[in-house]
């Protein structure tokens, strides 16, 4: 099974597929290494100006990411890719090629930049950022996860709004995923 966990940055799609690893075993790899290795090798495929734009990012790099999903998946019996530049409609495409997956996609429906700024474990690209792009991250992150809520609802995968209750919600996420359902 390729179990596949999307959706906006910070909402804890790394945290999550690390709850899989140590309680499965089942390897994982986010799709930044994906892509930054891309981007390091083929500097060309990235401008700095897509960075910006999730939707150009995931059009752009779902090729690589759609080849690389299907040697896994031939490859490993059970496996989790996790990340921001693939969407629900991109997915419902790979469903067509026959492959087992399972999929969850987190979102807020509400957030505020101080409770982002506590979710960086991982990787603290916030702070990096001018305090007039950090004030906008918030509403950017609502606006990303409610056109994967929307892509969810058309294409029939899990949606989970992390907002109120992270550790609840990513607990209800991986549950979804460990079930037979």
């Amino acid at each position: 099974m390729l179990y596949l966990i999307g959706g906006a940055a910070r909402t804890g799609k790394t945290t999550l597929s690390l709850k899989i690893l140590e309680r499965n075993k089942i390897a994982c790899i986010s799709t930044d290494v994906l892509r930054n290795t891309l981007s390091n090798v083929y500097p060309e495929l990235l401008s700095k100006e897509l960075y910006s734009d999730k939707d150009a990012i995931a059009e752009k790099l779902f090729p690589y990411f759609l080849c690389f999903f299907k040697n896994v998946h031939d490859k490993y019996p059970n496996y989790v890719v996790e990340g921001e530049t693939f969407f629900p409609s991109q997915i419902a495409g790979i469903e067509k090629d026959r492959l087992a997956i399972k999929c969850v996609f987190l979102g807020f429906s509400k957030t505020d930049l101080e409770t982002l700024k506590k979710t960086t474990e991982y990787n603290d690209w916030i702070s990096k950022m001018s305090a007039e792009q950090q004030a906008g991250v918030p509403q950017h992150l609502i606006d990303l996860s409610e056109q994967f809520k929307k892509e969810c609802k058309e294409f029939g995968y899990k949606f989970i709004d992390v907002s109120d209750n992270w550790e609840t919600s990513l607990e209800d996420a991986y549950e979804y995923l460990m079930s037979n359902k």
